[in-house]
């Protein structure tokens, strides 16, 4: 450990490396202590700002982390590590528009980043701006499954649908992408996929109930009465609460021609939500 402060650019950056080398190595301690050191004869060091930050955040101590971060920006507003790890805080904290401002601005500083443009679809989706989200989640193929959710927030579902089918490569084993998938369909009217879509997600994990209720509107739709019942039961069963998907399965029942038994589905669905 250093006993003195550092004199000169080279000792600054030794410590640093030396630093680093311990925050990576899990002595979160010995590293704020190295950094402490630094800042104690050049404060403005945007380096020694920005890691120091990081150990506050991960203690939780966000308020000192996010003052940190602020003077790392300060020291050197072309830093982009304080901007890109702050905007991430910012997220955390909910504040959405500042998360967003960051984004852009690390955008700028480094335009062929992907993990900047995944950071400015996130902050814009939380801030409502989907078209934005849409822009920034485009710079990077990974990131089409965000990119998915942003088109279909704002009615675009067939790009909504090339993003899902781009993303389902890189996340073959993902049933709520192909769920996803399957509701794009079912808004674009190509029933048959999003009833491949919405099997292949319950297949992969049956415990996700919105696809078995999707999947159940699907094949009631088709005329397929017993599949959809049975669909729209295992709805029920993953998620009991889910009344609409009780009034779903009456409804069924009732094009089924079987009104007895969509009138005890009625009555239970009053029972349970009265309103």
């Amino acid at each position: 450990m250093p006993t003195a402060r550092p004199a000169t650019a080279d000792a600054i950056e030794r410590l640093l490396r030396d630093g680093f080398a311990r925050q990576q190595a899990g002595d979160a301690i010995g590293a704020e202590q190295i950094y402490r050191a630094v800042l104690a004869d050049a404060p403005a060091d945007h380096r020694a700002l920005t890691l120091l930050a990081a150990i506050l955040e991960g203690r939780g101590e966000l308020d000192a982390a996010v003052a940190a971060y602020r003077k790392a920006i300060q020291a050197l507003p072309q830093a982009p590590a304080p901007q890109f790890q702050l905007a991430n805080l910012m997220l955390r904290l909910g504040d959405a528009e500042a998360a967003l401002g960051l984004a852009r601005r690390f955008n700028k500083l480094m335009p062929n980043d992907p993990r900047g443009w995944r950071l400015r679809g996130r902050a814009a989706e939380a801030a409502g701006a989907m078209s934005e989200a849409a822009a920034g989640y485009s710079g990077d193929a990974q990131a089409a499954g965000f990119l998915g959710k942003a088109l279909q927030a704002i009615g675009d579902h067939a790009g909504a649908a090339a993003a899902y089918e781009k993303a389902l490569p890189l996340a073959p084993e993902n049933a709520t992408l192909f769920g996803a998938l399957g509701n794009v369909y079912s808004a674009l009217e190509r029933r048959s996929e999003a009833i491949a879509c919405y099997r292949r997600a319950v297949a992969i994990d049956p415990a996700l109930y919105e696809a078995h209720g999707s999947l159940g509107v699907e094949l009631q739709g088709l005329g397929k009465y017993g599949e959809a019942a049975a669909s729209y039961a295992a709805a029920i069963a993953k998620s009991p609460d889910r009344w609409e998907v009780l009034n779903n399965l009456a409804s069924c029942w009732l094009d089924q021609g079987r009104p007895r038994r969509a009138q005890a589905g009625y009555r239970e669905l009053i029972r349970r939500n009265p309103g």
